[in-house]
């Protein structure tokens, strides 16, 4: 509930500056307790690690060093090894060490270390258990962290500093002839990249992060979170510490020749952000991109059929949470299809995500908008503004006029024409791709045309900011949503919040501040021009946070108050099925239908250079565009199609009759993957 900082333009707030050593009885003050190391960053160097170490001989502090190696193949050889080591850290602070380093330096072909996180974290809380956590002061020296997210857990698990030696030899190697600039960057580049994490969540200075475990665990066994990450909100189980073991063994092996000589290569590097063969595992992919798009355009039901059952199981390779998850009719009596709701009636729930006008072309911006406007559903400007001729209909009756119109932190484009020619008026709290940041159009998509519409300059990159700087608390959203209504009393009012540990809470307060609508956004949706770390690293599945917030409207007696829509990935009927039995009302499309249109994912979004004519404002690439609102149209009745029968199967007459039954869903037990199981 804390709003975000601006990390860039509220820079005098923030701050990395740390000093560490034992903190001592905040209620007891000694001189002892000024004995501080301060540190200009939280990421150390090699050269600054070793001068830490040196400290035994030359003072203040009495520096320890505890291996996280361990040894041996006993089924609870990583749960003992985590034991000793907190036994040790015990050992060593009641022999007045001061500075506690956690280093997994001098693996061998018998040596494997603890995973660096669950070192820490255990050493953290072990230590807090017996009262001695303020007698130290914990670094952690590992090769495991490599990048932003890294470092900002460990730092948020109790680290004072880390030293991500590994890394650091390789930006050197990388660079023979700049190795101290290069290092400098990569430092610098951390600390950055920690700034907007924090900022993220509203925090401005590293004490206030630090140890404060601003996380959610999904997919850990609760013994394990409970024990070792104790205060860690986990709603959903998991693996546990056999499983990490053995997963420390495999990447072992790697690295020690103890597999077959076929499984040796490097595995790929990439594939996170852009698809690459046997790189990371993408859901949309070659297979589906192609078989989605040659179904629309032929409007051929048997095709989609194709699609439907390899998306699904894509899901279930496992990459999404619904494809751990079972739709379980096995108690209901089937009712025929033609007494099931037509297509179109389960259409006109149906959104299209906000994808500003900017950020995509005009012709791919008004296509979705007229597609989603035959289908008597509703299409979303985005935060780009829209222009007054598409409140007026074509000559054919088309209507290019963005059902939704959004109002997010900066206002591009808001005015009273904007504001009065919406059926639903949206107010975007966060974004599921990028929780806490708010949007960025280079300045080399803002052209003459969008600057007009957008009321700004062109050429000159357009920066939301990450809060809005009129919502600081649940009665400020609540005068924004009375001031929406005044403007345009017809239209409903939305807001966007994403799925997080809480979430419902926040739902609860937005029901009660008057909306219509909230939406419930999963972080494995947005858009193309996100940051890689948020990608990765932010938010959490749709199917948890909608849970949520269904549970919690039904507790306090609000769900009847408002419409709940959630958005993140949905492709198939199934998909538009579970959420209803999760609690969803609506449901949000936003790159299946882009990709319908003629998407190809490539990932250049941010670059100006999409190929196919949707994420560019080039007038050449432009020119490539061939989506048609029949494609749009197609695709969505295709989905209806298949949540039809769906619901036949069940003995469900309409989606009104579905929400809310998570009676229908069970836990898939006929999952293949070790970990999944």
């Amino acid at each position: 509930t804390n709003p975000p900082i601006d990390p860039v333009r509220e820079s005098l707030v923030m701050s990395i500056a740390t000093a560490i050593g034992p903190d001592g009885n905040t209620f007891e003050e000694t001189p002892e307790q000024c004995h501080r190391l301060a540190l200009p960053s939280l990421v150390v160097t090699n050269a600054e690690m070793a001068r830490v170490l040196a400290m035994r001989e030359v003072g203040p502090f009495e520096p320890a060093v505890l291996s996280t190696l361990y040894r041996g193949q006993a089924p609870d050889a990583l749960e003992a090894a985590v034991e000793r080591l907190c036994d040790q850290a015990v050992a060593a602070v009641e022999s007045s060490a001061d500075l506690l380093v956690l280093s997994d330096r001098g693996v061998d072909a018998e040596a494997r270390p603890i995973p660096a996180l669950l070192a820490l974290s255990a050493v953290h809380h072990r230590l807090m258990r017996d009262g001695i956590r303020c007698h130290t002061g914990l670094l952690v020296e590992t090769g495991e962290a490599s990048e932003v997210h890294d470092v900002a857990a460990l730092i948020g698990y109790g680290a004072a500093a880390v030293n991500p030696y590994l890394a650091l030899d390789s930006v050197r190697a990388l660079s023979p002839g700049e190795a101290q600039a290069a290092e400098r960057g990569f430092v610098s580049a951390m600390n950055e990249g920690l700034l907007k994490v924090m900022s993220k969540m509203g925090i401005s200075t590293i004490q206030s992060y630090r140890g404060a475990q601003i996380f959610e665990a999904v997919g850990l066994d609760r013994a394990v979170v409970e024990r070792y990450f104790t205060g860690t909100p986990s709603r959903l189980g998991g693996i546990g510490l056999a499983e990490l073991d053995r997963e420390v063994e495999e990447r072992h092996a790697r690295g020690y020749g103890e597999l077959p000589e076929s499984e040796l290569a490097l595995p790929v590097i990439g594939g996170v952000f852009q698809w690459r063969r046997r790189g990371e595992h993408h859901a949309w992919n070659p297979g589906t991109i192609s078989m989605l798009q040659a179904a629309a355009r032929a409007n051929d039901l048997a095709q989609f059929a194709e699609y439907e059952a390899l998306a699904d199981r894509e899901s279930a390779a496992p990459s999404l949470l619904r494809g751990l998850l079972e739709i379980d009719g096995s108690g209901c009596v089937p009712v025929p299809l033609d007494e099931v709701e037509p297509a179109a009636a389960i259409a006109r729930r149906f959104v299209t995500g906000a994808m500003s006008f900017g950020s995509i072309s005009a012709e791919a911006h008004e296509t979705l908008a007229i597609a989603m406007n035959r289908l008597g559903a509703r299409s979303n400007s985005g935060e780009g503004g829209e222009e007054a001729r598409r409140y007026r209909r074509d000559a054919n009756g088309d209507l290019r006029r963005s059902a939704i119109k959004q109002v997010a932190s900066a206002r591009f484009g808001v005015t009273v024409d904007y504001l009065v020619a919406a059926d639903e008026l949206q107010i975007k709290v966060a974004q599921g791709a990028k929780p806490g940041e708010g949007g960025q159009l280079p300045g080399h998509k803002v052209d003459k045309y969008i600057g007009s519409v957008r009321h700004t300059t062109p050429g000159v990159s357009l920066i939301s900011p990450p809060p809005h700087h009129d919502i600081y608390s649940i009665e400020d959203l609540k005068q924004l949503i009375y001031d929406l209504r005044c403007a345009n009393p017809k239209a409903s009012v939305s807001v966007k919040l994403v799925a997080e540990v809480g979430v419902g809470t926040v739902a609860a307060g937005v029901a009660k501040a008057n909306a219509d609508h909230v939406l419930i956004a999963g972080h494995d949706g947005g858009t193309g021009a996100s940051p890689l770390s948020s990608v990765q690293s932010a938010g959490i599945p749709w199917e948890i946070g909608l849970a949520e917030t269904q549970q919690t409207l039904l507790k306090n007696d609000l769900r009847s108050r408002i419409r709940v829509q959630t958005d993140g990935q949905l492709k198939t009927g199934r998909d538009v099925v579970i959420a209803a039995l999760l609690g969803a009302d609506e449901y949000g499309f936003s790159t299946a239908p882009l990709i319908a249109t003629g998407c190809i994912m490539m990932r250049a979004c941010h670059l100006n250079t999409c190929p196919v004519g949707i994420a560019t404002q080039d007038p050449v690439l432009r020119k490539r565009f061939k989506g048609q609102p029949e494609h749009v149209v197609n695709y969505f009745f295709f989905v209806a199609e298949e949540a039809r029968r769906i619901m036949a199967s069940l003995g469900v007459k309409s989606i009104d009759e579905l929400i809310g039954r998570n009676d229908l869903i069970h836990a898939d037990d006929a999952v293949e993957h070790w970990k999944a199981r």
